[in-house]
Parts: structure tokens; C-alpha cells; sequence
């Protein structure tokens, strides 16, 4: 699968949760089926799924019991990892606004409203949204060991360097220089 069809279909949530739903299922799916366990109106779910199809993620199986009935089922398992990694990773980026400059441990980042919200609305669960915050290069993590077994994520200062002087030592040249 080329690249610009995989970020075409990365930045679609509706997409990507049938392509989750899809990879959880051993065998194939009604249409229905699908509908019904995504709680999805039938435009939304018939379009993602011929798109989909059309674009060779998802295959169309028929029975031969039920001829006018369709089943999809997940036809490069590879590709659609790829999708759900870019998708997860796009998120990541947009929940990393969340994280605070300042330590703040992984419980109370579970704990946020906002947080909760922000991962309901993309479909992601809460293990999920962690995930995809930690995978983000914006954010810093930070584990303590043996006896407490905690988490601490931070958010990094991006394009920032300290300056070789801080403005008490210039102040301090230019009072010297003057006399």
C-alpha cells in the first residue's frame, strides 16, 4: 500500500475503528454486525466500508448461504497495523497539548476530564490514549522503580536551548562595561 493512502485513511477516526473493530474479529463481519458493535449510521459505515474495500484494506467475502448478504474481513493485516500506528501517533500528538510542562503522574493524566473526553471522541480507550502519549516525541517520561512503581510524563520545551548567559550575568557585564 503506497504512502499517501495510508495517510489518507490514517486521519479518518470512523476508518480506523472499523479497521480495529475488524482486526479483533477472527472470522468475518456482517455489515450489520459492524454497524451494530460501532454504534454507526448506515452512510457513515457503508461509506468507510467501500472506501475501504476500494482501496484493498478490507476484502468483501460472500456465503454462499447467504448470497445477498456481504462479509468483510481484513484482507492485509500489515497495512492496517500501519494505519492504526499513524492514526495512534496522530492522536498522540493532539493529547500531548494536555500534558502539563510540569511532572505529573501517569494516574492523575487518567483521572483528567479532558483527557477522558479527548480519548472518547477518537475511539481510543484510556490505555490507548497513555500509549499514544508516551510514543509522542513532545513528551517526556519519566519511571521510577523498585519501590513505588511510578510513571511521570511531562511535556518537553520543542526548539528551545538555555542561553549561555542568563540576563542577571548580562546586566551584570553591562554594569562592569559602564564604569
Amino acid at each position: 500500500m503506497d504512502f499517501p493512502t495510508v495517510r489518507e485513511i490514517s486521519r479518518r477516526k470512523n476508518a480506523v475503528l472499523i479497521l480495529k473493530f475488524l482486526m479483533k474479529c477472527p472470522e468475518e463481519q456482517s455489515v450489520m454486525d459492524i454497524y451494530r458493535s460501532l454504534d454507526m449510521n448506515d452512510g457513515t459505515g457503508k461509506y468507510w466500508l467501500t472506501k475501504l474495500a476500494n482501496l484493498g484494506v478490507i476484502e468483501v467475502v460472500r456465503t454462499r448461504a447467504n448470497l445477498g448478504a456481504k462479509y468483510f474481513r481484513v484482507a492485509h493485516r500489515e497495512d492496517a497495523r500501519w494505519i492504526i500506528d499513524r492514526f495512534h501517533r496522530s492522536v498522540g500528538f493532539k493529547l500531548a497539548r494536555l500534558i502539563p510542562y510540569t511532572k505529573i503522574e501517569e494516574r492523575e493524566v487518567r483521572r483528567d476530564k479532558r483527557f477522558a473526553t479527548f480519548c472518547e471522541q477518537y475511539y481510543l480507550t484510556l490505555d490507548e490514549g497513555i500509549e499514544a502519549v508516551k510514543n509522542c516525541n513532545k513528551i517526556g517520561v519519566e519511571e521510577i522503580g523498585h519501590p513505588y512503581n511510578k510513571t511521570y510524563l511531562f511535556r518537553k520545551e520543542q526548539g528551545y536551548d538555555e542561553p549561555e548567559r542568563t540576563p542577571e550575568q548580562i546586566l551584570a557585564e553591562a554594569k562592569r562595561a559602564i564604569g
